[in-house]
């Protein structure tokens, strides 16, 4: 009974972080872009700046390292607190893994995004985007990056002992 009790809390810290993780970074990367770009009537899609990558690459690192750092500080504190299961003690060494692990996956993330991009952008002609459009993508791309990152974080941070 007592090991239902403890998956189900896991469970909802994992719903609870993801849900929190994806809408915080659909305001977030729909805000900063708006504000940063506020000046531009377009984003190209390749050639001069700004473009999409110039959009999209720091709304995919940012939002991976800051989700996954969040992931693993929270986290950390509830196990240390012992309202999360499996517990930790207070002296346990954290903080090098989760700044490792938010740089690692934000690189990997942002490598895969810019890959996919490159891909993007060598098969079609360059065009312009409306910013509107061009700002609700990277909402868009922020929050399923940050969605993502926030499983990987969990199973990640639960390995810390």
């Amino acid at each position: 009974m007592l090991k239902t009790f403890t998956l189900n809390t896991m469970d909802q810290f994992t719903q609870r972080n993801a849900i929190t993780a994806t809408l915080f970074n659909l305001v977030i990367n729909t805000v900063a872009p708006f504000l940063i770009f506020s000046e531009e009537e377009f984003i190209n899609l390749k050639g001069e700046s700004p473009t999409v990558v110039s959009l999209l690459m720091p709304t995919v690192m940012i939002s991976v390292f800051a989700t996954t750092l969040a992931t693993f500080i929270t986290m950390t504190k509830q196990r240390m607190a012992h309202k999360l299961e499996p517990t930790l003690e207070a002296h346990t060494s954290w903080l090098p893994t989760a700044v490792l692990t938010s740089i690692g996956l934000g690189m990997a993330f942002a490598g895969l995004g810019f890959g996919l991009l490159w891909v993007l952008q060598s098969s079609m002609a360059n065009a312009q985007i409306p910013k509107l459009w061009a700002i609700l993508l990277s909402g868009i791309v922020g929050a399923f990056a940050a969605f993502i990152a926030s499983f990987i974080a969990v199973k990640r941070a639960r390995l810390i002992c």
